[in-house]
């Protein structure tokens, strides 16, 4: 009875010894499984397409140029639209920075120079209400090449141009080329012409040129 009792015994550990064992496979299999989940949805993450107005990018960091010059007055509702879209269609795994330019070389940042915003709720606040205020500020000409040759000095991934006028500071085929040369980080120039770009082609050739030769797309946006 005793030896019986014994390999009962040596039978009940075996077993209770293989359920552990299968239980630790199982924590191992769902641990895997769990790294495997994070590593996709890093992937997923990073492969987010950001889209607007037919502008499309899987950048997350973000530069902003407004033109401010005077002419922009008449397209006051179109430019708040156009920024408002490119502001909501961001979450919090985006950041940004908003930089309107006028005159000969002003330049009116929404965060202070070389800085990036993470794009939660309050940093959506906080760009809609700087995008609203810049509708009071039109005045003077386009600087076009500071603008764009600031934007180079962020720590960002992409750069888009809203403008409805050709440069005033520079001739914009020499833009082109110093600007592309440049940018030697080879940061993305999305470029978006306001108003009635439609006539003026010189506008959007130029506009066409800068993006197709520093990774980016160009639209026009119009009433």
């Amino acid at each position: 009875i005793l030896k019986i009792l014994i390999q009962q015994a040596q039978v009940a550990e075996q077993k209770a010894q293989a359920a552990e064992n299968r239980v630790q496979a199982a924590e191992r299999q769902i641990s895997q499984l769990e790294r495997e989940k994070q590593q996709l949805e890093k992937e997923l993450d990073s492969a987010m397409i950001f889209v607007v107005h037919g502008i499309v990018s899987t950048s997350k960091k973000f530069v902003v140029l407004v033109d401010l010059s005077g002419s922009m007055t008449n397209y006051k509702s179109i430019m708040e639209r156009t920024l408002t879209d490119i502001i909501q269609r961001m979450d919090d795994s985006f950041s940004l920075q908003i930089i309107g330019f006028q005159n000969d070389n002003d330049l009116i940042n929404w965060q202070s120079p070389r800085s990036l915003l993470q794009m939660n709720s309050a940093g959506k606040a906080s760009a809609m209400q700087f995008a609203r205020s810049l509708s009071s500020k039109f005045n003077g000409g386009t600087p076009t090449f500071s603008a764009l040759n600031e934007g180079l000095k962020y720590n960002t991934e992409a750069i888009i141009l809203l403008t409805d006028g050709a440069p005033s500071d520079a001739n914009p085929s020499d833009i082109v080329n110093r600007i592309t040369a440049g940018n030697t980080r080879r940061i993305a120039i999305h470029t978006i012409a306001l108003g009635e770009y439609n006539s003026s082609p010189d506008l959007v050739l130029f506009l066409q040129e800068l993006a197709r030769r520093n990774n980016g797309g160009f639209i026009g946006v119009s009433n």
